[in-house]
């Protein structure tokens, strides 16, 4: 019976040995089709972050657009050519606002408001422009002026140079033939007078040369277009325009008329006073009038 029951049990190891051995392969075949799916999602996920990265690619492509700016923004100032200023302003991607002031005498000037747009053809940076506006402006006292629109139909355009300068081709009225606006280069134009104004030389230079025209041709109501009231003179000050007129037509003698002559009108004496001229006859000075920087004569004889 020993025997009997010890063969039943090594028989009964066996077979069980057999039945672990026949369910390994089905347990690891399960297992293998359970890694399967995952195998098969890990590609996806990693697809994923790719997915993400093409909308960042575009976005730092944007700013690289956004850079650009007009090529204008490289010229916007002030300009200068003898009694003729220019400022240039940058108007969006491709166009720009131009204000030409002429100043033809002391009291009187014409004053261009140009917009246009770039030539993207042009070898040379140019602005092409229409609708012009040109304006004369007479100022009548030192709070008033008065505007006489000329046209508003003028057409030219306006060069930016390498160097830096501008040109102006005025089709209307070929108003600045042979004229270069300048800036930077010619700094030193506006520090000869720059303790009593903030014109220019030429400016400053061609008001003292009306005011010795004037005297000298006895125009005396030119004079007084230029004169600041109340005005400084010898016997006190003067209130009026009449009174002025009539105090030079005494007081202009062969004395003050040989200074004046004399005058060479450049390179004259200045101080934070003003600036003097025909041997201190004569001083005018950089005064605001309506809001506009204009020189008026502050004393006299």
């Amino acid at each position: 019976m020993k025997k009997l029951m010890s063969l039943v049990l090594a028989l009964t190891m066996i077979f069980a040995l057999a039945a672990c051995q026949t369910s390994q392969p089905a347990n690891t075949d399960e297992t293998a089709k359970a890694e399967e799916p995952a195998k098969a999602e890990e590609p996806a996920k990693a697809e994923e972050p790719a997915k993400t990265e093409e909308p960042a690619k575009s976005d730092e492509a944007a700013p690289a657009e956004e850079d650009g700016q007009n090529p204008v923004m490289n010229f916007i100032g002030t300009y200068g050519c003898g009694r003729a200023g220019m400022t240039v302003e940058a108007d969006g991607m491709d166009g720009a606002n131009i204000e030409v002031i002429w100043g033809s005498s002391a009291w009187e000037s014409s004053i261009w408001t140009i917009h246009g747009t770039l030539d993207k053809d042009a070898e040379t940076l140019t602005l092409v422009y229409d609708g012009a506006k040109r304006v004369n402006r007479t100022y009548l006292d030192e709070e008033k002026f008065e505007d006489e629109v000329v046209y508003e139909d003028g057409t030219g355009k306006i060069f930016f140079n390498d160097d830096y300068t501008i040109t102006w081709q005025d089709d209307k009225e070929n108003a600045a033939e042979d004229m270069v606006f300048t800036t930077g280069a010619d700094e030193a134009d506006y520090e000869t007078y720059a303790v009593a104004s903030s014109f220019s030389k030429a400016i400053v230079e061609g008001f003292a040369g009306d005011i010795k025209n004037a005297l000298l041709e006895g125009d005396y109501d030119a004079v007084a277009d230029m004169t600041s009231f109340p005005v400084n003179t010898a016997k006190g000050a003067l209130d009026t325009p009449e009174a002025l007129k009539e105090y030079l037509a005494d007081a202009i003698d062969d004395s003050v008329r040989a200074s004046l002559e004399a005058e060479t009108c450049t390179d004259m004496f200045a101080n934070s006073h003003g600036i003097s001229m025909a041997d201190g006859s004569v001083w005018f000075a950089e005064i605001i009038v309506d809001g506009v920087n204009m020189l008026k004569i502050i004393n006299i004889l």
